[in-house]
């Protein structure tokens, strides 16, 4: 609904009754439409908020949790408008626009009109500064260092009234408690349908993955079948022909019928022996590790469809209860990544190694990213690590994980960059100089975490283990071309 203009001048000097004078303290924002404004020596934050139809100023004293990062726009107001003591508060005349003034600083207009309002800081000169939202809107075309304009008022989304009618005859406070009360219930049932879209698509991702990897333990199940041709061919190794590309030989595992086995023509006939052992050990391998992949994902999709009952079945308004889903069931976002700015796996590798993290250089050219803490280590494996990569961590005991990231035309680690990367798992642990241990390793595809366990806790299928020290020459070559 329209709000009488009277009603934002009462919203407005009550704010300016309890600010005027107070220094700004702190920025924050909830979501893109709430904009919360700290001032020492108040305990009321006053709140801007954009979201349509709830549009207004006022003051909160019990506001909600604040995210950990403060946001590029909130940051950009505290950073353009420091300490500042408030100046005013009002409402521009014949306008639902409301100026919130500083001393010698800028100015603060907050937009209360249309489907989605704004906010803009602009200079002494009224030049713009920054917006929450791109001013590309309502008729208008407006870029840092342009003159401030209203849009104009056939373009504002609905028709201006000039006074506006609904709510005029309700007590300020009490309509600010009522929109309070509403705009809580519309944000959570936009969040709960946010969180459910979010888990009915990993859950999507998870039953795709767990198919293709059911898919590999069946080809893999053919283990034996390599076994028993390798069998074959080194009873009747005298019989292989050089350069063929087949052999029959006596199957003495079916009252010796002759079966056909398949060779290599470039091998020898000891090297096709040695093959066919070679490729059973891979696949044999390959089983093992795949069976425990395949009940991870599959407790992940129990747990997924646990959850997507959970949040059906929430109470209204239990914000914490549909976040603690959501931190439980969903991947945490990447620290720095922003809305419409793109968010690939290695988005932030594009034009260098991801940001935050250690990053070395391998012996062989191999890039090597190491996590700072257990934050940093759930961020590389859930938003940076991709499934050929290798994760290193030293076996048993506290340590930062390490991520060799492999080009896709590379087949298999070198052993100089798996020695380079342990190195440096050792050099990230805890107990880094009590001489060799041993270092965990494999594929980051056979890597989970454990759901509802702290940050950085992890399971690993197909572990394998190499022994390695914080070994100084290493160490000095690897710091010598790295981020640490």
């Amino acid at each position: 609904m329209a709000i009488a203009h009277d009603i934002l001048d009462r919203w407005a000097d009550e704010a300016r009754s309890r600010l005027s004078g107070r220094r700004l303290r702190k920025v924050r924002a909830v979501e893109p439409h709430e904009l919360y404004l700290s001032f020492q020596g108040e305990k009321a934050l006053l709140l801007i908020t954009t979201r349509a139809p709830f549009q207004r100023i006022s003051l909160v004293e019990d506001p909600p949790p604040f995210p950990e990062e403060a946001g590029p726009f909130p940051r950009s107001l505290r950073a353009a408008l420091g300490e500042r003591r408030l100046d005013r508060i009002g409402r521009r005349a014949g306008e639902r626009i409301i100026e919130i003034a500083f001393a010698g600083g800028p100015l603060l207009l907050a937009e209360l009109f249309g489907p989605r309002g704004n906010v803009i800081l602009v200079d002494a000169e009224g030049r713009v500064i920054a917006s929450r939202f791109p001013l590309r809107r309502g008729g208008r075309l407006l870029r840092a260092g342009d003159p401030y304009e209203p849009p104009p008022p056939g373009r504002r989304g609905r028709p201006e009234d000039g006074g506006g009618s609904e709510g005029a005859a309700l007590d300020p406070r009490a309509l600010a408690e009522s929109f309070d009360r509403s705009e809580r219930m519309a944000r959570f049932a936009e969040r709960r349908s946010e969180i459910a879209r979010a888990i009915a698509h990993r859950l999507a991702q998870v039953r795709r993955t767990l198919a293709a990897v059911e898919a590999d333990r069946a080809r893999a199940a053919e283990a034996e079948g390599l076994k028993r041709r390798g069998e074959l061919l080194k009873a009747s190794f005298s019989a292989i022909p050089r350069g063929a590309a087949s052999v029959r030989v006596p199957d003495w595992f079916a009252a010796g019928e002759e079966v056909e086995i398949p060779l290599r023509p470039d091998l020898a006939p000891q090297a096709n022996v040695d093959d066919y052992f070679r490729r059973y050990r891979k696949a044999k391998a390959a089983v093992e590790a795949l069976a425990g992949r395949a009940a991870a994902i599959a407790r992940e999709e129990q747990a997924l469809v646990d959850d997507e009952r959970a949040i059906e079945e929430i109470a209204e308004g239990d914000f914490e209860g549909i976040e603690a889903i959501a931190a439980r069931a969903l991947p945490a976002p990447r620290r720095g990544s922003a809305a419409g700015s793109g968010s690939g796996r290695r988005a932030a590798s594009a034009s260098g190694p991801a940001a935050g993290f250690r990053a070395y250089v391998s012996r062989d050219g191999l890039s090597i990213l190491v996590g700072r803490n257990a934050r940093e280590n759930d961020e590389l494996l859930a938003h940076v690590a991709r499934g050929r990569d290798i994760l290193l961590h030293v076996s048993e005991r506290p340590g930062c994980f390490v991520i060799v990231q492999m080009p896709r035309e590379r087949e298999g680690i070198p052993e100089e960059t798996l020695l380079d990367a342990a190195a440096l798992a050792v050099r990230f642990s805890v107990g880094r100089n009590a001489g060799p241990v041993d270092v965990d390793w494999t594929e980051a595809k056979h890597v989970r975490r454990v759901r509802g366990g702290p940050p950085g806790r992890i399971s690993i299928a197909g572990r394998r283990t190499v022994r390695a020290s914080a070994d100084p020459e290493r160490l000095s070559r690897l710091m010598g071309v790295g981020r640490n």
